[in-house]
Formats: C-alpha cells, sequence, structure tokens
C-alpha cells in the first residue's frame, strides 16, 4: 500500500484525509514514489524524502514539466502584478495560462505518473517535482515577458 503523508495543513491533506475517512481502504491508482526529482534539489534542507527519478525518459519528461510549471508561474506572476498592460493583454495572459494548464501540466503531469521512476524505486512510477529551475518567480520585466507569449 502506498502510504502518502501530506503537509498538514494544505488542500492535499484535507482531501486525503476525507477520502481516507470516507473509505478506509483507499488506494491510489498509480502508486508514485514521493518528492520525485529529476536531479538532486538545492532548496531542500532534508534530503532523506527526495527520491531521484532515473529512467531514461522519465527524468526528460520530469525536466519538461518543471520547466513548463515555472513558465505558468511566471505568467500567472505577470498577470497578478501587472503593470501597464491592457485588458485584452491581461486577458491574453490568463488564457495563455490556462491553456498550458490544461494542454501542457495536465498531459505531461499524468503521463509522468505513469513512467517508472527507476531501479532504486522498482514497481513505483515517476510523477512532477513542481521544481524550479531558478531562484525565485517574480514576474520578469514587461518586454521580456511578452516575448514568452
Amino acid at each position: 500500500m502506498l502510504v502518502i503523508t501530506p503537509w498538514r495543513g494544505t488542500n492535499s491533506a484535507t482531501v486525503l484525509s476525507k477520502m481516507l475517512a470516507d473509505d478506509p481502504g483507499f488506494v491510489p491508482s498509480r502508486t508514485v514514489v514521493t518528492n520525485p526529482y529529476s536531479i538532486m534539489p538545492q532548496d531542500v534542507g532534508d534530503l532523506s524524502g527526495v527520491n531521484l527519478l532515473e529512467d531514461r525518459l522519465s527524468v526528460p519528461i520530469s525536466n519538461l514539466f518543471d520547466a513548463c510549471y515555472e513558465l505558468v508561474v511566471q505568467i500567472l506572476s505577470r498577470l497578478m502584478m501587472h503593470t501597464e498592460e491592457t485588458n485584452a493583454q491581461l486577458a491574453l495572459l490568463g488564457q495563455v495560462s490556462i491553456d498550458l494548464m490544461t494542454d501542457v501540466i495536465g498531459p505531461l503531469g499524468e503521463s509522468s505518473t505513469l513512467l517508472p521512476a527507476g531501479r532504486t524505486n522498482p514497481g513505483k512510477n515517476a510523477g512532477p517535482s513542481f521544481r524550479f529551475t531558478q531562484d525565485g518567480t517574480a514576474a520578469p520585466h514587461q518586454i521580456s515577458a511578452w516575448s514568452l507569449c
């Protein structure tokens, strides 16, 4: 049985607690490793819970997911902390964010849970790490931000 240790007080902890209360025999359909990373994270203090992905397809899919996730966060940051954008530009930022989440992040994340984690975790699948490739996620300068769209 997969043991999931959600952070206390988070929405995932609340949802999982309710699912387990409603059905104590609940078992997730995909057994994924906890804290999957394609590279050793530099911003995690306790590395004992980190599971490095080793599969030759899982690692690049994880890296692609993380880069796309970071892009979505930057676009959303620009949307929330906008400066001189017009209403049409703000609408475009919102739509691009939604499109990236549903057409890119969703399929990549779901696909990663179908791929093997690697030889260290036999029988378990990879999963998204939601890792940032750079420090900080502040909205980029307006001209730079619009070059992304």
